[in-house]
């Protein structure tokens, strides 16, 4: 186990400063003037020696190589660079944004974990029921809407109709009470719950259909355990193995957050900040963001791989010739 965890971190690090000299690359290949979007925005005019300035300063008439290696020497330091257009150092905006990630996707993963097993569960057990065929039916709704119409069709009822909720996720300044600077996440939590459960739910059903039918819970029926016992002390745990795993590979969206969510309901996270550095093409703050979410997944790959490698300890060992 400890060879095979070691191959795979070091295969995680080649992937990740591959895909960090890929993404340098193309954000340099991106058309337009990151200096040129610093002359519209500024306050007064800047000159062709301004610009010429500016262009030294952030090193952008350096070579796409050179660019690379000097990104690549400050990340060894921990330094993750300047926003050009914010103009402050990358961290006082990644990380922020990163923490109200964590929490809108945090508590929707929660949330949708919970009621995936518990609806997996209730579709699995009574298969071809009338539960079964409505849960199935609104798990294949979920996954086949757009994520920009759910959210809106949430604004709609909750906001506009039944003005129970803020339409957005920005509470108003000046701070206010909790319950209410809560009620400003429900909205966001309530949309990013209901897509990842309509999901999830389905790999719970199929998991369990496949246990239901295994030779130990004959025996076990045989020596008269009743079926709940069954199900939820033997079945259940057993059918959750995979969806444990794939609990795994979804850490990049708890991470990354759901991009849509966040522009329609204004949620300042990682995903909104990431889509504003690339239109913006800040180089740094879309670096930053995009490497995070990449480390991000190949983390979820490889606590998915590991639990799979310790549950089939086949899967760490080496192949004889």
């Amino acid at each position: 186990m400890a060879v095979y965890l070691v191959r795979r971190l070091l295969h995680a690090a080649l992937v990740l400063l591959v895909l960090s000299a890929a993404t340098r690359a193309l954000l340099s290949a991106m058309p337009g003037d990151p200096v040129e979007n610093l002359r519209k925005s500024s306050p007064r005019p800047l000159s062709a020696d301004d610009l010429q300035r500016l262009k030294r300063h952030y090193g952008l008439d350096d070579p796409v190589l050179v660019q690379y290696g000097k990104w690549l020497r400050q990340l060894l330091t921990g330094d993750l660079g300047h926003s050009l257009s914010h103009h402050v150092p990358v961290g006082d905006l990644l990380w922020p944004a990163l923490g109200r990630t964590l929490v809108l996707s945090g508590i929707a993963f929660v949330v949708a974990a919970v009621l995936s097993v518990w609806l997996g569960v209730q579709s699995a057990a009574a298969a071809g029921s009338p539960n079964d065929l409505l849960i199935r039916g609104l798990c294949y709704l979920g996954i086949s809407l757009p994520p920009f119409w759910l959210c809106l069709v949430l604004i709609q009822w909750f906001a506009v109709r039944w003005r129970w909720l803020p339409p957005d996720a920005q509470a108003p300044p000046g701070g206010a009470e909790p319950y209410a600077a809560w009620s400003y996440l429900l909205l966001p939590v309530t949309a990013v719950t209901l897509l990842l459960t309509a999901d999830w739910t389905r790999y719970v059903r199929a998991g369990l259909r496949d246990v239901l039918d295994a030779d130990f819970l004959r025996a076990l029926r045989a020596r008269g355990a009743g079926e709940r016992r069954i199900l939820w002390a033997h079945a259940v745990p057993n059918a959750l193995v995979p969806f444990f795993t794939m609990l795994g590979l979804s850490l990049p969206s708890l991470v990354g957050g759901e991009l849509v969510v966040e522009m329609v309901f204004g949620w300042p996270g990682l995903g909104q900040l990431e889509y504003n550095a690339l239109r913006e093409q800040d180089a740094n703050v879309a670096m930053a963001a995009l490497m995070l979410i990449a480390a991000a997944t190949l983390l979820g790959s490889l606590l998915a791989d590991v639990v799979h490698a310790a549950l089939d300890p086949r899967v760490g060992e080496p192949i004889d010739p």
